[in-house]
């Protein structure tokens, strides 16, 4: 699961045409055109275009109020009255943009929020949705920010929430035992099951750790990929796996990682796709394997296609606040890149129907006879609706290809390091530092102290949690995560 991109964004000019799943019929992907347009304050009209740029100067909104504006034009942070969603229109994009562009003085162009890439600009990405099968109608599972995203491809849930979490409701957080939904999560099925599952991170702090049930020893390095799936007895019948977010406490800019962060490199991203598929593809694993590659959420990138409603989850919230907007969960997020790979899947399919990431848990549901978690991935089970249902071979291709194109040359600088990334910023003159920490930040500090008390003695862990609780500032929050990563990094070191 990488970050923050929308499937226009990504695959809309990609011009990729396939067999219809349904008709078997060839069949276009629903794409980007010219003739989408948003306007700005002033009138002017920004239509669809190419190519966009490698990676932005400013993370667009993708909070739920800038959501909410860029599907309905309205501008509001109050709770939805009677919890009912606003009127879609898909035409308020750029007023939203611009307003982050105008707070951040922004040097992106103003258009760049209704730009995608060109094929040959994600020569990885697109390879593998000719290949095998592209999604052009999978929804984020609401029209929010990463982390309630997140928690539906695990859970079909966000156990309530609806936005980012900050340091308020962290503060109330049972914090060293992680997030928990009335039903758990895919995870604490499949080990139920007696099925097993294996956790890789390219990241110190993945972002999976936050959740209940997962510790320390259930994350293994993703340098270990390779070499753990070249067995014949891997053990897991699931494997989800994490990229690195690089520099995420402040200035955080994610920058040197390879999650596809509107401000990282988008080709580092590409790299890490071409590194997971030739493993898988040299593994003798491939012949029986399903890899689905997907993204969390639209990152406030356009996308012209408007969300459908969605079932809600209809399970209890597990935190009295976690729900600020008075969102019913029945609405879908914007659209999201998403590609099936398999040697059992026919070449050059598209799957035009509409799926969310609870689709996914539905799936693994299936796959291993397991009960639906909620009333959203039941809805998938219940009509038959699952990627396994896919019109899989009996005898797995021999013809896909054992290596894919090398990424795009996008000539911005590579950082080996985070430390690279902090160099020139003084921490102690800076006024943002000085800001709270706020938006997924706060998540990387809840998962770095989960980390941090998991080496430390049962006796100091209270202590933890004050200190932690103590933070403030983004100097702080920065301080206290790059500490963590620093020791996760040397116990990493040490095992090698």
């Amino acid at each position: 699961m990488l970050e923050n991109r929308s499937f226009d964004h990504l695959l809309g000019w990609s011009g990729i045409t396939g067999t219809d799943v349904q008709s078997s019929q060839n069949t276009p992907i629903n794409g980007a055109s010219a003739a989408n347009v948003n306007k700005d304050e002033d009138g002017a009209s920004y239509p669809e275009a190419n190519p966009a740029p490698w990676s932005m100067d400013v993370d667009p909104g993708h909070e739920f109020p800038d959501v909410i504006e860029q599907l309905t034009t309205v501008v509001t942070k109050d709770p939805l009255p009677g919890g009912t969603y606003p009127p879609i229109t898909m035409q308020g994009f750029v007023t939203n943009w611009h307003k982050t562009m105008l707070a951040n003085k922004d040097t992106d162009p103003p258009s760049a929020i209704m730009e995608g890439f060109r094929a040959d600009q994600l020569p990885v990405l697109t390879a593998l949705a000719r290949e095998f099968c592209v999604f052009d109608n999978w929804f984020s599972a609401l029209p929010g920010p990463t982390w309630p995203n997140r928690f539906f491809f695990h859970a079909a849930s966000s156990g309530g929430w609806d936005h980012s979490p900050d340091l308020a409701h962290m503060a109330d957080w049972t914090l060293l035992s992680g997030f928990r939904f009335q039903n758990g999560t895919i995870f604490d099925l499949l080990t139920k099951a007696g099925v097993n599952w294996a956790i890789y991170s390219d990241d110190e702090l993945p972002q999976v750790r936050a959740l209940a049930g997962i510790s320390n020893s259930d994350i293994r390095d993703f340098d270990s990929f390779a070499g753990d799936i070249a067995k014949s007895d891997y053990p897991a019948g699931y494997t989800f796996i994490e990229p690195n977010y690089g520099n995420k406490a402040f200035p955080g800019n994610y920058k040197g990682g390879n999650s596809e962060h509107p401000m990282d490199d988008v080709t580092s991203g590409e790299r890490f796709l071409k590194t997971i598929y030739e493993a898988l593809r040299a593994s003798p694993l491939w012949e029986s394997s399903l890899l689905l590659i997907i993204y969390d959420e639209h990152g406030g990138f356009y996308d012209h296609v408007a969300p459908p409603a969605g079932q809600p989850p209809n399970d209890a919230p597990t935190d009295d606040d976690a729900n600020s907007y008075g969102f019913k969960f029945d609405r879908l997020g914007v659209r999201v890149p998403a590609v099936l790979v398999s040697p059992l899947l026919p070449k050059n399919l598209v799957d035009h129907r509409p799926y969310d990431h609870a689709a996914w848990p539905a799936t693994l549901e299936s796959i291993f006879k397991l009960q639906p978690l909620t009333a959203r991935d039941n809805s998938y089970l219940a009509n038959g609706r699952t990627l396994d249902k896919l019109p899989l071979l009996a005898e797995p291709r021999a013809d896909t290809p054992a290596t894919l194109p090398p990424p795009a040359n996008s000539k911005l600088p590579v950082f080996s390091d985070t430390a690279q990334l902090l160099e020139k910023v003084n921490l102690t003159e800076s006024p943002a530092a000085a800001a709270p920490p706020k938006g997924t930040s706060v998540g990387f500090l809840h998962v770095a102290m989960m980390m941090h008390s998991e080496s430390v003695k049962p006796s100091e862990r209270q202590a933890l949690v004050k200190t932690v609780r103590s933070i403030r500032t983004r100097r702080q929050a920065d301080q206290y995560i790059q500490g963590v990563r620093t020791k996760i990094r040397t116990q990493r070191m040490l095992k090698r």
